[in-house]
């Protein structure tokens, strides 16, 4: 189901089927007053962020295509005398191989979502930096299409030889291989089962405490308010550790590729896959955080013009690499505690 949200919010067309510099302690001579501790201040340096960033929502829709099987379930516990609460028969309704395509075309949605995306809350929502915005949605939609296409030729296409819709032939294979356990009602009709299949993604822009417009008395309004930009500075913070933690795991696959005994984890899609990451990182960089550009530009140069065939045969180029990778490696960790 899309969330509500309190925002605004702009959804594509419904569609069914560091670490911080340490700071030095000042100094405080008997003569000076201690000055009070100055008000909290919730927003720093992400006050941009609303103008280059905003949230997602993907949302794919899947018949999961199994019930539970009461009579079975009772059958199983009267044979083995157990109580029929304390467990239950889930039959699969349709063969493997007939949803198996949807399920590699959802899976494609998702996985291209989350290459784009950073995780915001627990509910699934994520926060994408403008400049992804236009490869992100040519992206999704030509994969939506693709999600509908591909329920239509797996499910809707009707056989020629046969007349028949490729969802009912399943469920004819389904009625053989079920036995005394098929039941019709299980199975959803064609439309029905075309409200069950499809994707949708939805924009929404970051939470800020000015949309609060509740009338809860000054004080209370005003700590909402706060609570609402300490939230989205928070969230904000944890969506950058992951931006690290995708650079920082692209060396550590590296180091442990050169550490290994057998030099055959040393592949060219190594290198492939860390490009990949390297390109997209201007585009998951919604904060400009220069540290993250310094040591991207540094994995740049370490990996550009590597050959994993001539790596795996040079012992002593393996070994100057590794030094390099240990160390921007050591430098992350530490930058990043």
């Amino acid at each position: 189901m899309t969330q509500a949200k309190a925002t605004a919010q702009t959804q594509t067309a419904p569609r069914v089927i560091g670490k911080r510099p340490r700071q030095r302690k000042h100094e405080i001579h008997a003569i000076a007053p201690v000055p009070p501790p100055p008000a909290p201040v919730v927003v720093e340096r992400h006050n941009d962020v609303r103008q280059r960033a905003m949230l997602v929502i993907l949302n794919v829709h899947e018949w999961g295509a199994q019930a539970n099987d009461a009579t079975i379930t009772d059958e199983v516990a009267q044979r083995h005398g157990i109580a029929s609460d304390m467990g239950r028969y889930q039959k699969t309704l349709l063969s493997k191989g007939a949803l198996e395509r949807l399920r590699s075309a959802a899976s494609k949605l998702r996985s291209t979502h989350i290459r784009y995306t950073l995780p915001w809350d627990s509910w699934g929502t994520r926060i994408m930096s403008a400049t992804a915005y236009m490869e992100y949605s040519s992206k999704m939609r030509t994969l939506i299409d693709e999600y509908e296409q591909v329920f239509r030729d797996e499910l809707e296409a009707i056989d020629p030889a046969t007349g028949v819709s490729k969802y009912e032939a399943a469920k004819a294979e389904a009625r053989r291989l079920l036995n005394g356990a098929f039941r019709e009602q299980d199975y959803p009709t064609m439309s029905q089962l075309r409200r069950k299949f499809g994707a949708t993604f939805t924009l929404l822009p970051i939470p800020a405490a000015q949309d609060f417009r509740i009338d809860l008395g000054a004080q209370a309004t005003e700590q909402v308010q706060q609570e609402i930009e300490q939230r989205a500075n928070d969230r904000v913070n944890e969506a950058m550790k992951g931006v690290f933690a995708r650079l920082q795991g692209v060396v550590a696959k590296l180091v442990t590729a050169l550490k290994a005994e057998k030099t055959d984890a040393i592949r060219k899609t190594l290198f492939t896959s860390a490009q990949s990451v390297l390109d997209l990182l201007p585009m998951l960089n919604f904060t400009g955080d220069a540290a993250l550009d310094a040591f991207s530009a540094e994995i740049r140069s370490l990996i550009e013009g590597l050959d994993a065939k001539e790596l795996r045969e040079s012992e002593p180029m393996r070994a100057s690499v590794l030094v390099k990778a240990d160390a921007i490696l050591a430098k992350m960790n530490d930058f990043l505690g």
